[in-house]
């Protein structure tokens, strides 16, 4: 009999005990169905080591790519965004990502993919339940609608989380990384067309570049890609020639002012 009572002392305490961890297991697996808001290491956020934090967080370049051009995004244009975390001997991952322009405001739109999804009311990015396993790497794969001309520069920011497997916040590794993108300055300049007779020639351009307008012209500015001016001259004319014969071979752009102080922007290139 005392072996009997013992083992009816011994279960329940098992039972809690068994209970108790899957309890605190379901917690700390709070976030593996969707990364927190407010975590991205963006100016004024903090990251996942908020939770994760028995490491040092580090920051790592180049884990979030995309296919918008050096140039620049083009105002309402879809382009791919990349995430990546990568840790050798793991096979669990996640990750939070948003946008922030000068003022710290998300710009754009995220479009979910079959293994992401959208968050805090559209301005975070994130993993879904199913797309957290990878072997030593995970990359999540989602469009960015870019927002209205005349944003400027904005940055993505993500945290990821490599995560050891063992349902806890130790043993996690977080990292952040970041991305810069300009907005092309084709974007962000009115399109007159409708209103001003142009003529710009030849384009592609080699030595020389033409100008023959219906207004009088105040002067061009020429810039690069980087949005940098290269060349500038006052006209007061209705035509004008500009000699490019010291421009590298390349895409640049030639705003032309004209007496009414309207603009218009040519995308031309050098051969």
């Amino acid at each position: 009999m005392k072996t009997i009572k013992k083992v009816i002392i011994i279960l329940p305490v098992a039972f809690a005990l068994v209970l108790f961890i899957r309890i605190n297991n379901g917690s700390v697996h709070s976030n593996q169905n969707a990364g927190p808001t407010g975590r991205t290491g963006a100016p004024g956020e903090s990251t996942c080591a908020g939770c994760h934090n028995q490491f040092t967080v580090i920051d790592t370049m180049g884990w979030i790519t995309s296919d918008i051009p050096s140039s620049g995004y083009i105002a309402g244009q879809t382009y791919t965004i990349n995430a990546t975390v990568a840790q050798t001997g793991v096979n669990t991952f996640g990750f939070s990502m948003t946008n922030q322009d000068g003022s710290g405001a998300f710009k754009g739109t995220f479009v979910a993919s079959a293994n992401t999804q959208i968050n805090g009311g559209g301005a975070y990015m994130t993993h879904t339940g199913s797309s957290t396993a990878g072997n030593d790497s995970k990359t999540w794969t989602f469009d960015w609608i870019a927002p209205s001309s005349g944003t400027g520069n904005l940055t993505f920011y993500a945290s990821m989380n490599a995560a050891d497997g063992f349902s806890n916040t130790t043993g996690d590794q977080i990292y952040t990384s970041s991305l810069a993108v300009t907005e092309d300055p084709a974007s962000s300049v009115q399109d007159l067309n409708e209103l001003v007779s142009v003529e710009i020639g030849p384009n592609p351009f080699e030595t020389q570049i033409n100008i023959n307008s219906e207004l009088i012209i105040k002067e061009y500015e020429m810039f690069d890609q980087l949005g940098k001016q290269v060349l500038y001259n006052k006209v007061q004319s209705q035509n004008a020639g500009i000699n490019t014969s010291q421009l590298i071979p390349g895409v640049f752009f030639l705003k032309i002012t004209f007496q009414n102080d309207q603009s218009q922007l040519f995308r031309m290139l050098r051969l």
